[in-house]
C-alpha cells in the first residue's frame, strides 16, 4: 500500500485511505499486515493450535495481484522467527512450514487447464489429510 505504482494499490485508497498521507490508516493497515505482524517466538499458550499447526504457503510466479515475494518473504520471515516452532529446526515434524511456488499461473491459476487444477486442488488436500492425527 506504500507504492502506489503496483497493481490496485491507488484503487484500495478509497476504501483504507492512503497510508502516506494519514498516519492512522497507515497504523490500520499495519495492524493487520501479515508480514508486520510475525511475532518472535510463538506464545502456543495463547493460541488454540497447541503444539500441532502446520502452514502450506502458496505463490504464483505471474499472480497480478499478490507478487511472488510477498509469500517468499513471509515464509522466511516466519521460519526466522518462529524457528523454535516449525520443522526442520524445532525437530517437531508435526510443525510443517512449506511453500509451494509455481513458475507458470497466474493468481487465478488463468492459462491452466483443467487437469493441472485438479492436481493442485489435490496437492492442497493432500497436505491438509496427512496433517490430520487422530486422538
Amino acid at each position: 500500500m506504500l507504492d502506489p505504482d503496483l497493481p490496485l494499490t491507488r484503487v484500495e485508497y478509497h476504501q483504507r485511505g492512503n497510508p502516506r498521507e494519514n498516519e492512522e490508516a497507515y497504523g490500520y493497515i499495519s495492524s493487520y499486515a501479515p508480514y508486520d505482524n510475525i511475532s518472535h517466538q510463538l506464545d502456543t499458550r495463547k493460541c488454540d493450535v497447541g503444539n500441532k499447526s502446520s502452514i502450506l504457503v502458496t505463490a504464483a510466479m505471474q499472480d497480478q495481484r499478490v507478487p511472488y515475494w510477498h509469500p517468499l518473504k513471509w515464509v522466511a520471515r516466519m521460519r526466522a522467527r518462529q524457528s523454535n516452532f516449525y520443522f526442520p529446526s524445532s525437530g517437531n515434524e508435526d510443525n510443517l512450514l512449506i511453500l509451494k511456488t509455481d513458475l507458470e499461473k497466474g493468481h487465478f491459476g488463468g492459462g491452466r487447464n483443467h487437469r493441472e487444477k485438479i492436481k493442485d486442488l489435490a496437492f492442497e488436500l493432500a497436505f491438509l489429510v496427512s496433517r490430520v492425527q487422530p486422538e
